[in-house]
């Protein structure tokens, strides 16, 4: 059973949480799909990044189709395109959990 806790972290005497209410359901249903969104992002963006160190620089015919037979400039341009992705998912993650942040810091604002 999930106990609530107020809004400084008091103990609200045990009252166990309503995890019926839609509302609930929904919210947690948004934090899951944004770790995941950040998770994949972040792995894609890394992924690119080390296939972008290893691949190949030009076309040659003892080359064999070599993952999806994109030069280094090509993996360039797809890391670059993950990178700001992934950089928008993040700046999108930190703007919502700025309360909770500010909460853990002891601050309202986390950025004052």
């Amino acid at each position: 059973m999930v106990y609530q806790f107020g809004l400084d972290g008091e103990d609200t005497k045990g009252e166990p949480m309503n995890s019926d209410d839609p509302n609930h359901r929904l919210e947690i249903y948004f934090h899951l799909v944004d770790v995941l969104a950040l998770i994949t992002g972040w792995s894609l963006t890394l992924i690119t990044g080390v296939l972008l160190w290893f691949a190949p620089t030009d076309k040659c015919v003892s080359i064999v189709v070599w993952l999806f037979s994109l030069l280094q400039h090509e993996w360039g341009k797809l890391h670059l395109l993950m990178g700001v992705i992934t950089l928008c998912i993040t700046v999108v993650h930190l703007i919502i959990y700025q309360r909770i942040l500010g909460k853990l810091n002891n601050r309202q604002n986390l950025w004052e």
